[in-house]
């Protein structure tokens, strides 16, 4: 028998009707069940039995089919136990009243109610052997189903089934008038209301849970579901319908014998005839309606697919427009409406409201460019060619954008229909093309400025040196003598101009020397006077306590002049400028409030102005490189960043506060060198001393290379020119390596003095040696020459800075 635990197409409705049905019988055999008791109590023999002359129910077999259908009713719910129980009950009775017929017993059970009054005329009244087999199949199908799932609930109902069967067969005896289909042996028979009784219920018991077990089909939502509820009464009823009309026919004498099985075949096979072509008119209905339901299932499918792949494509369009740069647009001709996509939720981009319209567009477009680009479009439009134009498009507020446009014409027919294309803001590329340009130029202008220092600083050697010689000749007092000193102190003022050039060139050297900050801002302050005009006052206040910092002096003083000319320009109508000089402790507490500071002691220089004040909005992007709110020309965006990179080098601080119409104030923070720093920077400078040793000094320009020389044989010392590289190469390999010290231009003829450096060092590897330049030398070329990393020495430099200096190196390499 074909079963499933559970019905994937069941009926819910179905199974519910069938579920509240199964009750309701069981009630009726409850109700058969305690009128025929009533009728034992009561000595009423028309409740006993259907009518006279049939066999009575047993008064025992009322009491099972009591019990029988409340054990039914109570299978739904939280009484399903007391089901089992009460089925139990059934069939172990069933089951002793037929262990009684087959050993013969008489233990006489159904005297217990009713002593006395249980003999028949005919029969002792017991409870009839297929009574009795039936009560033991219902009472075990009973416990079956109501103590689990599957195979107990298929076993269940298969017993039920069985029962029902047998009281199948004897309801045709009682239809038929056959004793034998409803008499077992010479026993009791079954009592006709007996048999009913027990149809009803099995059928209580198998519609209880139709929606699986063995008849799972009977709520199926199929073809074979819908079969079975229509044929299953008429396959039962109807052959025995005709079978007892045939036999009243007879019995009557309406017709013999043969015409009554003649009759009874044709309208068997009339009958089923007509069930085999219901049937198949019934499946080929539910084919063809299940064939259209496939059909509009796979439609509707295809639908939901399209649909599906629609929304997925829209998705990846929608993704990819998002994570572009890129503007998508869709400009639709006849309606001039443009549809965006890729743009963030507020509708704008680049702080521009997209245009809705090709009219707005159009009206947005720089009005010197806007010409133009109409020609563009309609070329476009009349020869289909690509779109490509690069544009200014105003915004509602800021400067204007740059859109570099591209774009599609869709045609029906010769008729363009729709625009497709891209927009990309390439404001910001432009910017940096520009700064890199900018930056290609300042590039430029600064190796002009490297190669003008240079060759100036080589002059300022000459004249710096002669001054000095000739004002050991010249008694002080004299004209001659305060002339003298005038040369000196304006070469001096040179030296500083070509310090600044080369800075601007970063081919400076960075050189960290004690500082005295109080007295470097003091001198800069005269030239400070002049550079920002006479309609600006300049207030200097030096505190008490400043701490000495660690750093180079040229490039603190940039940042002096870089904060007073960013003053200056933010007093277009004159103003006063403060410089504040002081010594900060930055505690723990103040860091903790000031998230950009850190704890020390510093050095802490205020540059303060009455100008129109930096914007909020600004404040955040001052110190980034190119950066300005200048008009184009008038300046590079360079001067607070080169600030910001020479505080950050020194390991400093700085901040800026700004109110919008009074003014700003810029702090830079300068860690403190500590007390040896301060001591160095304070003591007093110790007497140059000269020697004996022999120099070897290469230099390509004769004047400044017999200076030298001069200076160094006058302080005692043995002094071997060469004229470039090659040259001093030379007189090295013929004083067969007794050279104490070598000082050597970088840039001369032939040879650099890093090449010459890099050899001679190879062939005495514990040699001093001292670079001289006006250029500055990469840390990389440095760290190329063998052995300790050589002097670097500036020029122009004063005879006693070099004669210092060759003597320092000497007594380091002696030490070493």
């Amino acid at each position: 028998m074909a079963t499933r635990t559970m019905s994937a197409q069941a009926l819910p409705m179905l199974t519910e009707r069938y579920e509240r049905n199964s009750r309701w019988l069981a009630g009726a055999v409850v109700g058969l069940g305690a009128v025929v008791l009533a009728g034992w109590i009561a000595q009423v023999e028309l409740l006993k039995r259907i009518a006279t002359g049939f066999v009575a129910m047993n008064p025992l077999t009322a009491v099972c089919f009591t019990v029988a259908g409340l054990s039914v009713w109570a299978l739904r719910g939280p009484g399903r136990w007391l089901a089992v129980g009460g089925g139990a009950l059934v069939g172990i009775l069933g089951a002793w009243r037929i262990v009684n017929y087959v050993a013969g017993w008489d233990l006489a059970l159904d005297n217990v109610l009713f002593t006395g009054e249980l003999t028949e005329d005919i029969f002792p009244n017991r409870m009839a052997p297929n009574t009795a087999i039936c009560f033991a199949l219902v009472g075990a199908a009973i416990a079956l189903v109501a103590s689990g799932r599957g195979p107990a609930l298929v076993a269940g109902q298969t017993l039920a089934l069985a029962a029902g069967a047998i009281c199948l067969f004897a309801l045709t005896g009682y239809l038929y008038q056959l004793a034998l289909f409803y008499r077992v042996a010479n026993a009791i028979p079954m009592a006709l209301h007996t048999a009913v009784g027990f149809l009803v219920l099995v059928m209580a018991v198998v519609l209880h849970r139709t929606e699986e077990g063995a008849l799972w089909v009977l709520a199926d939502d199929s073809a074979g579901g819908h079969l079975a509820r229509r044929l299953i009464g008429l396959a039962i009823i109807v052959p025995l319908a005709l079978g007892w009309l045939r036999l009243w026919g007879e019995r009557a004498g309406l017709y013999p014998t043969d015409f009554g099985a003649a009759l009874f075949a044709g309208a068997c096979t009339a009958l089923f005839a007509a069930l085999i072509f219901a049937a198949a008119t019934r499946i080929a209905r539910l084919e063809h309606a299940q064939r259209r339901f496939e059909a509009a299932l796979r439609e509707s499918d295809l639908k939901l697919h399209r649909e599906e792949a629609r929304r997925e494509s829209e998705e990846r369009f929608r993704m990819a427009a998002e994570c572009s740069n890129d503007l998508i647009f869709v400009y639709d001709v006849s309606t001039d409406r443009v549809e965006w996509h890729g743009v963030p939720e507020n509708g704008a981009a680049g702080g521009l409201h997209l245009p809705v319209t090709g009219e707005e567009w159009l009206a947005r477009i720089n009005p010197g460019q806007r010409a133009h680009i109409i020609q563009a479009r309609e070329r476009t439009d009349r020869t289909g060619e690509r779109f490509q134009e690069e544009y200014e498009i105003n915004v509602q507020e800021g400067p204007p954008r740059r859109w570099f446009a591209r774009g599609a014409v869709i045609r029906q027919g010769d008729r363009p229909i729709r625009w497709v294309g891209t927009v990309t803001d390439v404001t910001e590329q432009r910017r940096i093309e520009d700064q890199l340009r900018q930056a290609q130029k300042m590039e430029a202008v600064g190796q002009l400025a490297g190669g003008v220092a240079h060759d100036f600083n080589n002059l300022l050697q000459v004249i710096l040196g002669r001054a000095h010689f000739a004002l050991t000749e010249i008694p002080p007092g004299t004209t001659a003598h305060e002339d003298l000193l005038e040369i000196q102190a304006a070469a001096d003022r040179a030296t500083g101009v070509t310090r600044q050039l080369l800075s601007f060139s970063r081919r400076q050297i960075a050189q960290r020397v004690p500082v005295d900050l109080a007295r470097l801002v003091e001198e800069l302050i005269r030239m400070v006077g002049r550079l920002l005009g006479s309609d600006i006052e300049i207030a200097f206040t030096p505190g008490k306590d400043v701490p000495v910092v660690m750093g180079d002096p040229g490039q603190i003083e940039q940042i002096v002049m870089n904060l007073c000319v960013n003053a200056r320009d933010a007093m277009s109508e004159g103003g006063r400028l403060v410089l504040d000089l002081r010594g900060v402790t930055l505690d723990e507490d103040f860091c903790r409030t000031h998230p950009w500071a850190k704890e020390g002691r510093f050095a802490l220089l205020s540059v303060t102005d009455n100008g129109e004040g930096i914007p909020p909005e600004v404040q955040s992007r001052i110190f980034e490189p190119f950066f300005t709110t200048k008009e184009p020309g008038k300046g590079t965006g360079m001067g607070l960043a080169t600030v910001y990179g020479i505080v950050q080098s020194h390991g400093g601080l700085i901040h800026v506060y700004s109110e919008a119409g009074v003014g700003t104030t810029f702090k830079v923070y300068l860690p403190s060198a500590g007390a040896a720093a301060e001591d160095v920077a304070r003591q007093a400078v110790r007497p140059v001393i000269g020697g004996t040793e022999t120099v070897l000094l290469a230099e390509d320009e004769e004047m400044v290379r017999g200076l030298a020389a001069q200076v160094l044989e006058g302080a005692g010392y043995r002094v071997l020119t060469a004229a470039n590289g090659d040259e001093a190469l030379d007189v090295f390999a013929s004083q067969g390596g007794q050279i104490d010290i070598a000082l050597l231009d970088v840039i001369m003829p032939g040879q650099s003095g890093l090449r010459v450096a890099e050899q001679v060092r190879r062939r005495s590897a514990g040699l001093p040696v001292i670079l001289t330049s006006g250029h500055s030398i990469e840390a990389a070329a440095l760290v190329a020459i063998a052995g300790p990393v050589p002097d670097v020495f500036e020029k122009p430099y004063s005879p006693t800075a070099l004669l210092r200096r060759v003597r320092e190196a000497l007594d380091r390499a002696a030490r070493a």
